[in-house]
């Protein structure tokens, strides 16, 4: 059933976040992948994205593409996932460190700024921005 269902994919996701933590990189990754593979939503593609990110090399185009991919499926009206994608995808287009890599971050930053937002959520864009002009 549903209720099953919600369960599974939140066990996916604390077990994900769990070996991110302890740092089995490539069970986080194996993880967040059957995570997205029952639900290709914007919380698998932020674990796997993460995940992405943090094994060496760093996949970090993979991981970029990912976010964008579900930036474009989430509804606009829910701010919160779309900051939550944005953010994620301006830290992996710093990363990657190329010219149009950190346009498109800037861009994306801009964007971001307008966008409503807590104390932490500021502090968090302020410190996106500083890394991108530093």
């Amino acid at each position: 059933g549903i209720a099953s269902d919600d369960r599974s994919l939140a066990a996916l996701e604390l077990r994900t976040r769990i070996a991110l933590e302890l740092g089995d990189l490539g069970l986080a990754l194996h993880l967040a992948r059957l995570r997205r593979a029952q639900a290709p939503d914007a919380t698998a593609a932020l674990l796997l994205a993460e995940a992405l990110g943090r094994v060496e090399p760093p996949r970090l185009r993979e991981a970029a593409a990912l976010l964008e991919e579900a930036r474009a499926s989430v509804d606009p009206a829910d701010a919160y996932t779309l900051a939550c994608l944005e953010e994620q995808l301006i830290r992996a287009l710093a990363r990657l460190d190329g010219p149009d890599d950190r346009a498109r971050a800037r861009a994306l930053l801009s964007t971001l700024e307008r966008r409503p937002g807590d104390a932490r959520a500021r502090r968090r864009r302020i410190a996106l921005r500083e890394a991108l002009d530093g």
